[in-house]
């Protein structure tokens, strides 16, 4: 299972996780530099949740190797070792070695060994689940597999919106000029002329320009809102419905929603806004023939887990979980997924301005709620969303 001496040289080799410069290695050569002095036939980290990229590297003793495909029963040892205490967080699977490192602001990252099982005993499992510890803590790692703080990005985007809000103030005025003087020109133009095309595209155009300052002026607002119940039933109904109907797309729409739901505590004004955006992404994300969305509703309780693993401001409680799949292009690495959610304005979706998933967080975080962007867990094309929302407390403990 490993060389002989390789103990001892993998237990000097540890500090080198947390005193290593991230500019001046990377996670891929450490990683590789590790795997060769603990000994270890063969070793790789792979993503989580799993997705069709997510075998982040695999080494063996000559270096980094060629990946290979995970088995499909190790997500579910992976999911096993989330609910662990930290003395029993390794498991042995098939002759290999799995662990987790919990990388902060980050899903988890599976870390697995190929063992002899006659050759692995107590002492290579301790050595694994401190190898984890020092990842998790090391900064090259973060360098490479960046989280993303939810307070820091709640702060960020405040600041942000603040600037949103002054800019979409000062093009209401001039836009208002724009479309007032192309409305009287067009009231005074011959039917039918050059000059009334040319006054139309410009009252067009000032239109959405009004678009823009009207989703400038939402994002903006998302921070002043108040946390009040509601109820999602005829919200879930409306929104499907919108998406049936949907002009460009052919999009079929297959639900589990129990016919009776407990109210959230969130008013249903902002449930529309954020179940519409995220819909909206999924059409999207379809090729130009259309594709299948599935959503699914339960009751489910947050755990601690849950709030270090969900984007937002999760508490733990009973809360209302709403699943969002469908088989679109799918969602890009974890190292890229903050983007979506830290840079308002960036989109690389035709007609889109790249508010929706800032203003998502935004209204999630206000209330208490949390978003995880996913692979399928069928390991299919396109993408799983999850949103934990909060039941709405009982009237006589939110006015105690």
């Amino acid at each position: 299972m490993r060389i002989t001496g390789s103990r001892t040289a993998g237990m000097a080799f540890l500090p080198q996780w947390l005193s290593a410069d991230p500019n001046q290695r990377t996670l891929e050569t450490l990683f590789a530099d590790w795997v060769k002095t603990s000994g270890w036939e063969r070793a790789g980290l792979i993503e989580r949740p799993r997705g069709p990229q997510s075998v982040l590297w695999e080494a063996g003793p000559s270096g980094i190797v060629p990946p290979s495909t995970p088995p499909d029963d190790w997500d579910t040892v992976a999911e096993e070792l989330t609910q662990t205490t930290e003395n029993d967080a390794v498991r042995l699977c098939e002759g290999h070695l799995l662990t987790l490192v919990q990388v902060p602001g980050t899903d988890s990252v599976l870390l697995w060994v190929r063992v002899r099982d006659a050759g692995c005993d107590a002492l290579d499992r301790a050595y694994l689940r401190l190898s984890a510890e020092m990842m998790r803590h090391s900064r090259v790692v973060t360098h490479a597999i960046p989280g993303v703080d939810s307070h820091r990005l709640w702060e960020r985007l405040q600041d942000v919106a603040v600037v949103a809000g002054r800019v979409a103030h000062d093009f209401d005025n001039i836009l208002t000029g724009v479309l007032g003087f192309a409305e009287l020109g067009l009231a005074q133009t011959e039917t039918g002329s050059q000059l009334e095309n040319f006054l139309q595209k410009i009252a067009e155009s000032g239109k959405r320009g009004n678009d823009l300052t009207r989703l400038l002026h939402q994002f903006n607002r998302m921070g002043q809102t108040r946390t009040r119940p509601g109820s999602l039933q005829p919200i879930l109904e409306r929104e499907l419905r919108a998406l049936s109907t949907h002009s460009e797309r052919t999009v079929q729409v297959t639900h589990e929603i129990p016919p009776t739901l407990p109210w959230v505590a969130m008013e249903e004004t902002m449930c529309g806004l954020v179940l519409r955006n995220l819909l909206q992404n999924a059409v999207e994300a379809f090729p130009a023939g259309g594709g299948r969305v599935h959503v699914r509703v339960r009751s489910a309780q947050v755990t601690v887990a849950d709030t270090q693993r969900f984007w937002g401001h999760l508490a733990t409680g009973p809360s209302l979980e709403i699943t969002i799949t469908d088989s679109g292009c799918g969602i890009p690495p974890t190292q890229q997924r903050e983007r979506l959610f830290a840079t308002p304005l960036v989109t690389t979706k035709y007609r889109h301005r790249g508010l929706g998933l800032p203003t998502v967080f935004r209204i999630l975080y206000l209330h208490k709620a949390g978003i995880r962007l996913e692979p399928r867990p069928d390991h299919q094309p396109g993408t799983c969303v999850r949103l934990l929302i909060p039941l709405a407390r009982p009237e006589s403990e939110a006015s105690a």
